[in-house]
């Protein structure tokens, strides 16, 4: 799970290091021909796929990948196209933490749990709570 919240947050501090070419990247139809945006979901299925074989992972891993990405390069393109919209960069891990939570199972189920076990196991639960941010407080009221 480690290697799955470091490349989003990677890939995303990619995108606002280096705007310009993230855009070229991500952000127009080139992606579909660019060799690194394959060599990204290759590594991004290969991570998933070490969680699925542990029994982590709630959907196929081609399918979490395209969530995946999905989520980390809209998250990195608001950011860097409506920085007005989205002033707080935190949003980042705050979207990673839903997607994964949704995704990926917290534990993998136990040897001995059987069938009844791994569902339990890979089952959604409620997704884990980021960091507070700005975006987590109520309107009008200050940050502590």
């Amino acid at each position: 799970m480690s290697d799955l919240r470091a490349g989003w947050d990677s890939h995303n501090a990619f995108a606002l290091a280096q705007p310009n070419a993230y855009r070229l990247l991500f952000g127009s139809g080139s992606v579909a021909k660019a060799e690194s945006a394959n060599e990204a979901m290759r590594l991004l299925r290969s991570v998933l796929e070490r969680l699925a074989a542990q029994g982590r992972l709630h959907v196929a891993p081609e399918i979490a990948a395209r969530v995946v990405m999905a989520a980390n390069t809209g998250v990195a393109l608001a950011l860097i196209l409506r920085p007005a919209l989205y002033p707080d960069p935190a949003i980042s891990s705050m979207m990673r933490d839903i997607v994964l939570g949704g995704l990926v199972a917290d534990t993998a189920p136990a040897p001995d749990a059987g069938e009844s076990g791994r569902i339990a196991a890979i089952t959604p639960h409620e997704p884990s709570r980021a960091a507070p941010c700005s975006l987590h407080r109520p309107r009008g009221r200050a940050a502590r």
